[in-house]
């Protein structure tokens, strides 16, 4: 196993890649994770994503947190599955609002463009470590794009690009990255349009099936419940039993705070502390 990791805390480092593209955050020889991540004696988060392989078990798991992801197959009729979830009339309500757009493939700075936004709403502006790892997910976006196993989708309104979407072409796939619309454009369905869009372009491209990923509820009207991710925590004993401590030690200094403060106020002139509560701040 080869992996660069980042510092979170005191005891917890990260896989740098993790979450940025499907697939293993790192490269390591099959069968050989779960001792190769046990042996760093830290404790280790990692995106279980489209890897091909079990996420490691056994001692040193510390916990395992499973969610659906929801695909669909594209050598069919996609809108077979939209009438069934009844959204077939929400996607053509959409597409007709958003006709007067323009749409672009891998238009030059889409991809960067797209990512730094979705960051924005979601995360803030960040600084320091999330301005790192933000350029490092627009690094990797257009690494993969030059290779052909990333496409950008955008949407511009009069010249100005007001959406897009981030896609990975994985495995015969095109797997869902990050999708973000300008605020106003809401009330066109861009966002909508936008998913609809890579359905679209991943038929053109004569992939199997768009992979949406999970953890969100609207995907189920868009695509079946198949496969699964995972965000996997591995730990050695020894760490485990460190955080153990210190999470313990960290709550009986709370506790003496408090019995600390609970003493002064007992032995407190109750009379002068009348007084002040009944002064304006």
């Amino acid at each position: 196993m080869l992996a660069g990791l980042r510092r979170r805390s005191r005891y917890v480092w990260e896989p740098i890649a993790n979450w940025h593209a499907p697939g293993p955050a790192f490269p390591v020889a099959p069968g050989h994770i779960g001792p190769a991540l046990r042996s760093i004696s830290l404790e280790i988060p990692i995106a279980w994503w489209r890897t091909g392989m079990e996420p490691p078990a056994g001692w040193g798991v510390r916990s395992v947190e499973t969610s659906p992801t929801y695909r669909l197959r594209l050598d069919g009729d996609p809108e077979k599955f939209w009438r069934e979830t009844g959204y077939l009339r929400t996607i053509r309500n959409m597409r007709n609002r958003c006709k007067g757009f323009t749409v672009a493939i891998n238009h030059p700075g889409a991809a960067a463009w797209t990512i730094r936004q979705w960051s924005q709403k979601w995360s803030g502006d960040g600084d320091g470590a999330g301005r790192t790892e933000l350029d490092e997910r627009i690094e990797i976006a257009e690494d993969l794009e030059k290779r052909g196993k990333h496409i950008s989708i955008s949407v511009f309104d009069n010249g100005q690009l007001v959406g897009g979407s981030s896609n990975f072409v994985h495995e015969g796939d095109l797997v869902a990255g990050v999708i973000y619309h300008e605020p106003q454009y809401r009330a066109n369905g861009l966002g909508v349009r936008i998913i609809n869009l890579a359905f679209e372009v991943g038929a053109k491209r004569a992939l199997k099936a768009f992979d949406l990923g999970g953890k969100a509820d609207y995907k189920k009207k868009w695509a079946p419940e198949d496969g699964t991710r995972s965000r996997v925590v591995v730990a050695p004993l020894r760490v485990q039993y460190m955080r153990k401590v210190a999470s313990t030690v960290r709550a009986l200094a709370g506790r003496s705070c408090t019995w600390m403060l609970l003493s002064a106020i007992h032995i407190a002139d109750y009379g002068a502390i009348g007084r002040f509560a009944g002064t304006a701040l």
